[in-house]
C-alpha cells in the first residue's frame, strides 16, 4: 500500500502489489524507489559483490536504500528528505 504518494498524493492508499496482482494474475513485489535502486546496484551495478553497501537517490527528494551481509535491509521505518515549506507543505 502506498503511505504517502509525495508529490503525487492521490496515490496515497493504493494497494499497487494486490491490484497488480489480481490484473495480472503474477506474483509482484512492490518497494519505493531508493529500495529498488539498492538492489538493481547490488544485481548489476556498483555493489555488486559488496556485502554491505547503500544507494542513494536524489529526485525531488533524497532517500535510499541498505544493503546488509548481501541482502536489502528491510526495516520497519524508512528515511528520506523531502522538500518543504516552513508550514509543512510541498
Amino acid at each position: 500500500m502506498i503511505y504517502h504518494g509525495g508529490l503525487l498524493r492521490f496515490f496515497h492508499g493504493f494497494r499497487v502489489k494486490e491490484t497488480l496482482q489480481a490484473k495480472y494474475h503474477f506474483p509482484v513485489a512492490a518497494l519505493n524507489d531508493g529500495k529498488a535502486a539498492a538492489l538493481a546496484e547490488l544485481a548489476t551495478g556498483h555493489l555488486k559483490g559488496v556485502t554491505n553497501g547503500a544507494a542513494l537517490v536524489l529526485g525531488s527528494g533524497l532517500g535510499g536504500g541498505i544493503i546488509i551481509n548481501g541482502k536489502l535491509f528491510q526495516g520497519g521505518r524508512r528515511v528520506d528528505l523531502s522538500p518543504s515549506s516552513s508550514n509543512g507543505k510541498t
